[in-house]
């Protein structure tokens, strides 16, 4: 996993805290992150401290690691970004709420959408039923983040954080029911262009590719719809399932930061992974369909 799904920090499905409407959002497959490991890297968590999921500091989502499914269809962006001009790809407007992307993996499909605070009652199911799992790399939690109510309290602050451009909060379904978190958090705009990645996968999927290819549908829209020119994770040092869905993703590690992130009584080391967009010239501040 790799923290930073819920929060604007680093983390695995940690909740950004605030007010806000729901996100509409297309229902797919709900996914888990496949690999042995949880999956989840630091980028993932918020503010309030908690683990979100896929690599970043977003509220609930982190990814396990999990061999890239193969032979998947490239993914498309579902609808534009509200807000979006082509001078400015997003900035400081609301990021898109639809499905972003869909893709085949093998017999089922993977496909991400904006968190709804409607998916309060299953997000309370899936970290109960993965609790223990996730345990050794989350930061402890209050108990009731282990309820709808708290997870209700969490989405509303997701959604209230997407909606103003700073993140965009995912869920990742597998035959179209939630079986993890993506998301993007910290998303920096002007000569920064830049965002942290944050992905969780419920157990039961661990080892099937859906964390993989969770993270390259999200790719796509950080590098297509989003515009941004960066993407970052860290992820444990000894979270090697983590490492190698980023790695799979085309995902370079640049370093390391000592004692980094406080999980299970203790310090950790984490590893900064980084992953520039297809479109990088050394020179372009947004992608050719953004510019002109």
């Amino acid at each position: 996993m790799t923290p930073g799904t819920d929060s604007a920090a680093s983390g695995v499905g940690s909740v950004v805290y605030g007010a806000g409407s729901a996100v509409s959002g297309i229902s797919g497959a709900a996914a888990s992150v496949a690999g042995t490991a949880p999956g989840i890297s630091s980028a993932a968590f918020g503010a309030s401290g908690t683990a979100l999921g896929v690599g970043s500091m977003m509220p609930g989502t982190g990814t396990g690691s999990a061999a890239s499914g193969t032979g998947s269809a490239a993914s498309g962006t579902g609808s534009a970004a509200s807000g979006i001009d082509s001078a400015a790809p997003g900035m400081g407007s609301a990021v898109s709420g639809e499905a972003v992307a869909v893709a085949p993996l093998g017999a089922r499909v993977v496909a991400l959408r904006a968190v709804r605070v409607e998916d309060a009652g299953a997000l309370a199911e899936l970290y109960v039923a993965n609790r223990e799992y996730l345990r050794p790399w989350e930061p402890e939690r209050d108990e009731t983040y282990f309820t709808v109510e708290g997870q209700r309290d969490n989405l509303l602050g997701l959604v209230a954080a997407h909606g103003g451009g700073e993140m965009w909060a995912g869920a990742i379904l597998v035959d179209g029911e939630i079986a993890g978190r993506i998301t993007l958090n910290n998303i920096l705009r002007g000569p920064l262009q830049s965002c942290f990645v944050g992905y969780w996968v419920a157990q039961e999927q661990a080892g099937k590719g859906v964390g993989s290819e969770a993270l390259r549908l999200a790719l796509d829209l950080a590098f297509g719809e989003l515009g941004l020119h960066r993407v970052e994770a860290f992820t444990r040092v000894d979270n090697e399932a983590s490492q190698a869905v980023l790695r799979r993703n085309g995902f370079e590690p640049i370093g390391v930061a000592r004692r980094h992130i406080h999980v299970a009584g203790r310090w950790h080391d984490e590893r900064l992974f980084e992953r520039l967009a297809p479109w990088d010239d050394g020179h372009a501040l947004y992608p050719p369909s953004h510019s002109g």
